[in-house]
């Protein structure tokens, strides 16, 4: 007798699937806007229990897409190119009293709103997009019989 419940086997079941399926999908070998018909019937015994499992349904495979990304100049590139703007006689002041108010406050000084937004502005502004055409995605349709059982 089986110490596994038939929901434990059934859940090992399709996480045995999803391992494999890992390593067996292969996207490129699917074609573009094509719709495959699916209708398969798992068999088999997991942890000592009888598995009998239909899959029915439609695999639809989407055409390629555009992918955006968007990218931040690197904080501290920009921080220290800020930095260097500063005369080298201020800088120690300047690096003191920000660590000083910070170590008691755990943020930074205060500042005007104004300032604020249009500093938000021109990181704005320093943000690059990029767009790329990727592999379209890849859905299954469960019939309706199918997911009832």
């Amino acid at each position: 007798m089986s110490t596994h419940s038939i929901t434990a086997a059934v859940a090992a079941t399709w996480h045995a699937l999803l391992c494999v399926a890992k390593n067996q999908a292969n996207r490129k070998h699917l074609r573009d806007g094509a719709r495959y018909r699916c209708d398969l019937q798992l068999r088999g015994r997991v942890g000592g229990r009888d598995i009998d499992e239909v899959i029915a349904g439609s695999l639809v495979v989407s055409g390629p897409q555009e992918k955006s990304s968007s990218s931040a100049v690197n904080t501290a590139h920009l921080v220290a190119w800020l930095w260097q703007q500063i005369p080298s006689t201020r800088r120690p002041d300047l690096r003191d009293a920000l660590l000083e108010h910070f170590g008691q406050h755990e943020e930074p000084p205060a500042v005007d709103n104004r300032d604020l937004e249009e500093t938000k502005l021109l990181l704005k502004q320093l943000r690059s997009t990029n767009v790329k055409q990727v592999q379209g995605i890849v859905t299954f349709e469960l019939d309706a019989l199918a997911d009832a059982a």
